[in-house]
């Protein structure tokens, strides 16, 4: 190894220690006190965020066009039996914004101007604010004294999370910046899960993985406002919708009526889930297995079914491509949902079912013997028209 081999190796270590030794003391802390230094390290940063939408200096002096992609919209996902409960989200107009004079964090995609961190940047799954902070984008940005030049147009898109998430709230973000500037290139943090690079290149997406990620400096930069955790807004269905058919063509036999999206292969999946996917390939259903499959044929199968069965989990993610109408069963013991793929299918217009079973200590997320009695039960009685609000 070199010296600064070395050097770097070192500084590692000595950020891991520290980053350890840290840990273990908010552990050992008591609760009231784990609080107190959190509120006290976040009122230090309390003004260290813009936020475009408030008029002030820095929308002149950082701003070069700002173009507004989505309108202010409602949805309102009525209760129904299996979920008596009626959720609803506002949504404010959606911006792209073109920035100068920038300082780009890769690893997190957050942005500064002047030493502040941009409201539009980063994952968007918590305030930019707090992302500067707990990922110490902020100490970098600050200290990195001559940082190198990006040339072109850049969209700063971070370290994919998963495929859920990365489909529908930052890669959305990055197609919306792609109506304004087709020329912008996403720069993503390395290594790369293959499924993000599946997408990519089926969609023609030319982009730039950094497997080194520091503090970049630009005077041309999009983002897009961030899209809340469980509440993509209408028009980022429809524009992912609308990208995926211009690269994969609609086929005259795309996929089948029926399919079951297993977990077997990976975490959080029903106890004994080969009794239930056997019980289904009896019902007429195809068991599917995403992760074994490129992302065309996925599209491609997922295009001809009208019935959809998963559990909760990444795997119902694909139906934002199936059609209108397209039934959804999703299936939970309850340790591990969220109304995530519940909102999606009553924006995208898709009856949906929550399929309920139970949970014990040892069988966390259920077994296939209560799956299966529960979903004959909702095959029965299947859901209603899904309401648009």
């Amino acid at each position: 190894m070199t010296r600064d081999d070395w050097s770097h190796q070192l500084r590692w270590w000595s950020g891991e220690y520290q980053r350890r030794a840290t840990a273990f003391a908010v552990r050992s802390a008591s609760t009231s006190a784990r609080t107190g230094v959190l509120t006290a390290l976040e009122d230090r940063d309390g003004g260290y965020e813009i936020d475009f939408g408030d008029p002030g200096p820095f929308r002149e002096s950082a701003v070069v066009e700002e173009h507004v992609v989505a309108p202010a919209a409602v949805h309102i996902v009525p209760g129904v039996p299996d979920h008596p409960r009626e959720e609803g989200n506002h949504w404010p107009q959606r911006s792209v914004w073109r920035l100068r004079d920038c300082r780009v964090d890769i690893a997190t995609s957050l942005v500064f101007h002047q030493g502040f961190v941009i409201a539009s940047s980063g994952n968007g799954w918590r305030s930019a604010r707090d992302s500067a902070f707990l990922s110490g984008a902020g100490a970098r940005a600050r200290s990195e004294r001559a940082p190198a030049r990006w040339p072109g147009t850049l969209t700063p898109m971070g370290r994919p999370h998963n495929y859920c998430h990365f489909l529908v709230e930052s890669f959305v973000r990055y197609l919306w910046c792609r109506t304004i500037d087709p020329t912008t290139v996403p720069v993503f943090t390395g290594p790369m899960p293959g499924y993000v690079t599946d997408v990519l290149e089926t969609l023609g997406v030319e982009h730039v993985v950094v497997d080194d990620p520091g503090v970049v400096h630009s005077d041309d930069v999009l983002v897009c406002d961030p899209i809340p955790t469980n509440w993509p807004h209408p028009d980022d269905y429809a524009l992912l919708r609308s990208a995926v058919a211009a690269a994969v063509p609609v086929g005259p036999n795309d996929g089948p009526d029926r399919i079951y999206v297993t977990r077997r292969h990976g975490s959080r999946s029903i106890r004994d889930e080969q009794r239930l996917e056997d019980a289904l390939i009896e019902r007429g259903f195809t068991v599917v297995a995403w992760e074994r499959m490129p992302f065309a044929e996925q599209i491609q199968t997922v295009r001809g079914a009208r019935v959809i069965v998963g559990p909760h989990g990444t795997g119902l993610t694909n139906a934002v491509f199936a059609d209108r109408g397209t039934l959804m069963y999703e299936i939970t013991a309850g340790h591990w949902w969220n109304p995530s793929f519940r909102h999606m299918a009553s924006m995208n217009g898709q009856p949906h079912r929550l399929v309920q079973i139970p949970a014990t200590p040892r069988e966390p997320f259920g077994n296939a013997d209560d799956a299966i009695a529960r979903l004959d039960a909702a095959f029965a009685d299947p859901p209603g028209a899904a309401v648009a609000g």
